[in-house]
């Protein structure tokens, strides 16, 4: 009997480290070939350049932005060792997607008792359009998604199930460090936290009609859940007096558009497709009407012994997306952004596999055809993610900056510098500088008082400041506008036009970027 147990008990094991292995692989497969297709857009080009300081600077010159500094650390020690390629920084999330994976899976086998639910959430979340998306980019995204898969199996082994006192103290420890963490990646991170105290209040919901609001306060608070919660605010507290400066001086909503009716639908059609529900054809749209419809099926057929389990993991996915719609809505600016939050995604796409696998026998059928529906969603999501590269749904526009400086310096000569007006694009178009074809922007005509653009008010190695000495040392010149501009005249009288291309965002068709070359009369 024992060798019987030893016998399956190694089987599962084998069975565990080969779906493990080969979930990891096809993600790195989905990221890695085209890592480094896309040129970097502004916000990975602010945590690129940001980067090329101290740790005391990028500290401060994160106070006076809008995001908290601890994935900026981070970045800036994997960047000694992976170096500052496209390639090299935007590993890091593949990183951050690979430990999600890994610890996802854990903890769905961990609520489920199941390799098999496991390793079926693993896979669908490995696949996850969105998921693969922000795994190839260089912002805090997927570290945020890591630490809150931690989180909530910290709370987990807590408060939802049986552990020893020595276990339990462990995971405290693990709750803490990963919630302070995750505070100090980025702020909406908290939406992970707030979730934790809605699902705690909602599962003491009968104590409030059963007793006294004292004792309902008491049981909310109690299990040193408040104690917790006040050594995750202690850790984060050093960093309390530039979040409120950053509160009140950074206006955060000027770049996100306000909540329509179409805010939710886009949030749905994204996660399945990683397209605007607008401009989904009417066969995807079909196909996630029939998602939804077989999930409320399935849904209604949970076996009673899970219906706990699953009500936890979709609190998981669901709530962070309310309380973000809700901090949205007026008179309240507008702060929702599909990846603020990815980590509700991630629980979604992890509640999609552990459907799949958990419904009983006779709903067989069903779940198949629930785990078709989804695949192919989220293949022809990830065709997508390849097919819009570099497109950024927020601007409606695409970023090429790597491609058209890389056309520049296939014909300019060496000593021929490439100068932009705009700090904004600076920040892209400095990633790709060299010392043949050097990167400088105009820094007479930059609003420095912006968190995000401080930083080339004390650049000095790349800024004109005197455009008629910085024309002496050239004798051709390449300006490059990035903002659809058609015509522009050269920075100095001394300047001659020699030729000028105009390059269209190869989605939208619309003017993208003018490039003129300039010979400089002595």
């Amino acid at each position: 009997m024992l060798k019987k147990i030893w016998k399956n008990e190694k089987k599962d094991r084998k069975l565990e480290l080969i779906g493990l292995l080969g979930a990891v692989s096809g993600f790195l497969l989905l990221t890695l070939p085209t890592l480094a297709k896309a040129s970097i857009w502004f916000d990975e080009a602010f945590s690129a350049y940001l980067i090329r300081y101290d740790f005391a600077k990028i500290w401060h010159l994160t106070s006076v932005d809008v995001h908290p500094p601890l994935y900026y650390f981070a970045l800036k020690i994997w960047s000694l060792i992976f170096g500052t390629s496209d390639f090299g920084l935007r590993s890091l999330s593949v990183f951050f997607g690979v430990l999600t994976l890994i610890f996802a899976f854990y903890l769905i086998k961990r609520i489920f008792k199941s390799t098999k639910t496991a390793l079926l959430s693993m896979v669908m979340l490995a696949i996850s359009p969105m998921f693969v998306r922000y795994s190839q980019e260089i912002r805090m995204y997927m570290m945020v998604a890591f630490l809150s898969i931690l989180t909530v199996r910290a709370f987990y082994e807590i408060y939802l199930v049986k552990n020893s006192e020595k276990a339990k103290k462990k995971w405290r420890i693990i709750f803490v460090l990963s919630a302070a963490a995750g505070l100090w990646t980025q702020y909406l991170y908290g939406l992970t936290i707030v979730a934790l105290w809605l699902w705690r209040i909602w599962v003491l919901r009968k104590e409030f009609f059963k007793n006294k609001i004292s004792f309902w306060v008491k049981k909310i608070f109690g299990e040193k859940w408040l104690v917790l919660n006040i050594w995750i605010m202690g850790l984060f507290l050093p960093w309390i007096p530039f979040f409120i400066t950053q509160a009140l001086s950074v206006k955060s909503s000027f770049w996100i558009k306000d909540l329509s009716f179409n805010t939710i639908p886009n949030y749905i059609s994204n996660f399945f497709t990683f397209v605007n529900s607008g401009d989904l054809n009417g066969w995807w749209c079909l196909v996630i009407f029939g998602i939804v419809l077989l999930l409320f099926v399935i849904t209604s057929r949970i076996p009673k012994d899970k219906k706990y389990d699953f009500s936890f993991l979709g609190a998981m996915a669901i709530l962070p997306v309310a309380v973000l719609f809700l901090l949205s809505l007026p008179p309240f600016k507008s702060i929702f952004v599909d990846r603020y939050a990815l980590s509700g995604m991630v629980f979604a796409a992890l509640i999609l596999g552990s459907l799949v696998s958990s419904v009983p026998r006779k709903s067989k059928k069903i779940s198949i055809a629930l785990f078709v529906l989804v695949i192919a969603s989220f293949i022809y999501g990830n065709y997508e993610i390849i097919r819009q590269s570099g497109f950024s749904k927020t601007s409606n526009e695409t970023t090429e900056t790597r491609q058209i400086i890389e056309r520049i310096k296939n014909i300019a000569g060496n000593n021929e510098p490439i100068v932009v007006t705009s700090g904004y694009f600076y920040y892209e178009a400095a990633q790709y500088s060299t010392p043949q074809n050097p990167v400088f922007f105009t820094g007479w005509n930059q609003d420095y008082r912006i968190g995000s653009l401080k930083m080339l008010e004390e650049e000095s190695a790349h800024k004109i400041t005197d455009i008629k000495e910085f024309s002496k040392k050239y004798s051709k010149i390449w300006m490059v506008y990035s903002y659809g501009e058609t015509q522009k005249d050269g920075l100095d009288s001394s300047w001659s036009l020699v030729s000028q291309a105009l390059f269209k965002d190869k989605l939208t068709g619309s003017n993208r970027y003018l490039v003129q070359e300039f010979s400089v009369k002595k």
